[in-house]
């Protein structure tokens, strides 16, 4: 169904036997139900099963798109996973066209330049990071887009934000835009 709907790249992910699984991926959907059983360490299944994935994604990979899919969606509505951590989410059924507006806007986030660097903004400086060094990040950053060179050094952009650990998993995933989009399959 995305690729009929023009998206290009699209790989169904069967089952996930580590989060490490998702890496090369910019854009994961994931379905709640049945998702991540593996992940579980000898357990049935993890507490929220696919939103429990998700929120591990979020964790290991701040700057990936997550989105939410589910037959059941309306379960979770209040689950502070779907509400807080996760960038959307839209119903297993629901409207196609709802659906990929949805992806499109985080596709758009993610190739954006500007947004992209809103966002990093956004979360460095809800992880306290002094807003000088994120001044020099983004001069780094304008820098970097309009060379157009794709020579983001993480060890350099490291060093400006100082030994932050979270902001490191930012400054890591921040800047790997080659937009695929994967599907966990219940």
């Amino acid at each position: 169904s995305l690729v009929a709907s023009g998206f290009k790249t699209v790989k169904a992910l069967r089952k996930i036997d580590s989060i490490g699984d998702v890496a090369h991926y910019q854009i994961i959907l994931i379905d709640i139900h049945g998702v991540g059983k593996k992940l579980a360490n000898g357990g049935d299944s993890l507490p929220y099963e696919g939103l429990s994935v998700a929120e591990e994604i979020k964790r290991q990979y701040p700057m990936k798109k997550v989105l939410i899919f589910s037959a059941a969606l309306s379960d979770y509505k209040d689950n502070y996973i779907l509400r807080d951590i996760v960038d959307g989410s839209f119903p297993k059924d629901g409207n196609v066209v709802e659906r990929n507006k949805i992806i499109t806007d985080q596709v758009e986030a993610l190739i954006n330049p500007r947004r992209r660097w809103m966002e990093i903004r956004s979360r460095l400086m809800n992880l306290d990071v002094p807003l000088r060094e994120i001044a020099v990040l983004e001069d780094y950053f304008v820098e970097t887009i309009r060379e157009n060179s794709g020579k983001w050094d993480v060890d350099q952009a490291s060093r400006i934000i100082g030994n932050v650990k979270d902001a490191i998993a930012i400054i890591k995933d921040a800047f790997d835009i080659g937009v695929t989009v994967a599907s966990t399959i219940s």
